[in-house]
Order: structure tokens, then sequence, then C-alpha cells
């Protein structure tokens, strides 16, 4: 069995058994697939057009926040130094949904 499977198993148990410590068997099982520093990885403020600049195309990034913290205006800053084209699509809605995956989809046809 693998590290992997082993972490998963253990985190099946305590959900089961200890429900008051899914949340710690959780970041187990995330810092097993991901690396250990995963979870801590975004505890400090974020240089945007260093991880532009490291991204692949291939290799979508994906931007999370709290609800009510709107980063948008640092990302189309970025994008206009970088002169690069960027589609910012607010989720939340049915609406907004569509609205990003025709945006997903246009981008990986036309770059």
């Amino acid at each position: 069995v693998s590290k992997l499977d082993r972490q998963l198993y253990h985190t099946l148990v305590v959900k089961t058994f200890r429900p008051d410590r899914t949340l710690e068997a959780m970041r187990g099982l995330l810092g097993a697939v991901f690396g250990a520093g995963f979870l801590s990885a975004g505890d400090g403020p974020i240089d945007l057009a260093k991880l532009v600049n490291g991204a692949h195309p291939r290799h979508p990034v994906l931007l999370l926040s709290t609800q009510g913290y709107d980063m948008s205006g640092k990302v189309d800053a970025v994008a206009a130094v970088q002169g690069v084209r960027c589609h910012s699509v607010a989720m939340g809605s049915s609406d907004s949904y569509n609205e990003a995956e025709r945006a997903i989809a246009s981008a990986a046809q036309n770059g």
C-alpha cells in the first residue's frame, strides 16, 4: 500500500470515527499529495509577476481568495505590464460559469 493510500485511508477512518479531527487529517492528505509546503504556500504576499513569468501555457493558474477580497485589479495591472490578454470573470452566478467555460475554451483554442 502506497503512502498516499495510507494517508487516504487514515483520513477516511478519522472522518468516520473522529469527525472533529477531519480538518487535520485532510491537511495531512493534502500535504502527502501536493507536498509539505502546499498549504503554507500562500501565507505571504503573492508576487503575481513572478507567478505569471513562471507559468506555462499548458498549466493553468487558479487564484482563490476569501469572500469579499477582490484581486482583479492586481491581476489586470500585471496583465497590462506583461502585455498579455486577460479575461476576468466574477464567479457566483450560473451565467458566470458559462462565461468562464467560454473563456477557457477560447484560450485553449486560440492561446
